[in-house]
């Protein structure tokens, strides 16, 4: 009867720990062909063919495997090892032999005025396929000429997990460039759930504040005043949280000018900070 209760206990034993080694593995990547197939056919692209291996548009990676379409106007550039997008680029902006003049020519993509902040969600969920782990939302940013840029982030509770998907939209709506950039911030954990890889203990907006304070106190300038309101924002590199703070205050000359600092949200470190001019 002992016996049998112990193999018993050990079968359970066994069955736990493979259920909790299942809940927390990594899936088994797509091969690179598999995953573009999928983002281009979730972006509604039918004609798209491999060109050649290049850089992407911003010269961040060599080797990306360039695909074109006729129909959409557009390149689509992917990671070489993995298939994930990279950068999209209309045809006008490519270099020869795809570059197309002709002003003619189908808009890649166009995005409605009214609801263009859905538009962009979409296509940047489309992007992310797989890889996107957390919620999904639009931060619109300065016009620049007759060009405004857009950029979407994902949170995962409420936390930047690095992940950004960042558009070049034309004043007609038109899409000119896109840019995927993918976090590496959180990792997988048990049970479906996800959790920060370099661990949960943040110093906190106050800490961070702190740091801020010192580094404006060390500026070799002369300040007439500075406000006690300081903004401060947690936000993510690709790889690392970090607290971004900011000071106004008043300088020798009356000007009303800025300290930006960025702060490591584990270490507490000031990774670096400017003044505005």
């Amino acid at each position: 009867m002992k016996k049998q209760f112990r193999i018993s206990t050990f079968l359970l034993l066994l069955l736990l720990t493979a259920a909790v080694l299942a809940s927390c593995a990594i899936p088994e990547a797509a091969a690179p062909q598999k995953r573009i197939a999928a983002t281009l056919s979730a972006l509604g692209v039918t004609d798209a063919e491999f060109r050649e291996q290049v850089s992407d548009p911003g010269r961040k990676r060599d080797g990306c495997l360039l695909y074109t379409s006729d129909a959409a106007k557009m390149g689509y550039f992917f990671a070489p090892d993995t298939g994930t997008p990279v950068s999209l680029l209309r045809f006008d902006l490519l270099d020869s032999p795809y570059r197309e003049d002709d002003p003619a020519a189908r808009e890649p993509m166009i995005l409605p005025g009214e609801s263009r902040d859905e538009a962009l969600l979409r296509y940047a969920q489309a992007l992310l396929g797989r890889d996107m782990i957390g919620q999904l939302s639009v931060r619109v940013g300065q016009a620049e000429g007759a060009v405004r840029n857009y950029t979407v982030t994902e949170t995962y509770d409420g936390i930047p997990t690095g992940t950004s998907v960042g558009f070049t939209v034309r004043a007609n709506g038109s899409v000119s460039t896109v840019s995927v950039e993918l976090g590496s911030i959180f990792k997988p954990g048990f049970f479906g759930r996800w959790v920060i890889a370099a661990g949960n203990q943040l110093i906190g907006e106050d800490a961070a504040i702190a740091v801020a304070r010192e580094g404006f106190g060390q500026l070799d300038l002369v300040k007439q005043s500075a406000s006690d309101d300081i903004s401060c924002e947690l936000t993510a590199s690709q790889d690392a949280l970090l607290y971004a703070a900011e000071i106004h205050f008043t300088d020798g000359n009356g000007w009303v000018r800025s300290y930006k600092a960025v702060i490591d949200a584990h270490t507490g470190e000031l990774v670096h900070d400017l003044i505005s001019k």
